[in-house]
């Protein structure tokens, strides 16, 4: 998710601290930054630790909205219930099934689904492309909205 990096890295600069103050403050180790800088995708929970940090969205730290500002009622916790009731309501209004979906995008397979049903969320960039697709949002999936 490239476009994660590059938010990140104006969220590091337009604050004028180190990465190290910035790991400091926020919970999650320089080290960790370091990856996400360097491309690689983080958890959710990390994402979400970094999202309260800066103050903005999950949508806005991973490209999908230029509103960098979250719900006033969004939470920094995710709700598993959630995800599958909205991913299934996303599914509907895109006229599309679990197996379409995952046809279509084949970023997953569609025995997936049973991992989520069983409690597991999926990882951020499966967020992404979920969001993406089915023009709905990261927040609202997980819960934060």
């Amino acid at each position: 998710m490239e476009e994660f990096r590059e938010v990140l890295q104006d969220l590091i600069w337009e604050t004028g601290l180190s990465v190290h103050q910035i790991a400091a403050a926020s919970g999650v180790s320089s080290a960790v930054y370091s990856y996400y800088l360097n491309g690689r995708t983080p958890t959710l929970p990390v994402a979400l630790k970094i999202a309260r940090y800066f103050k903005c969205s999950l949508d806005y730290l991973c490209g999908l909205d230029d509103r960098r500002c979250p719900s006033p009622y969004a939470t920094d916790h995710y709700d598993r219930q959630r995800f599958l009731r909205n991913y299934r309501q996303l599914l509907v209004a895109n006229h599309l099934t679990h197996y379409q979906f995952a046809k279509t995008t084949q970023a997953f397979n569609e025995s997936i689904i049973r991992h989520w049903q069983a409690g597991k969320m999926p990882r951020l960039d499966l967020l992404y492309t979920i969001a993406r697709h089915l023009h709905g949002s990261i927040d609202e999936l997980v819960g934060r909205e």
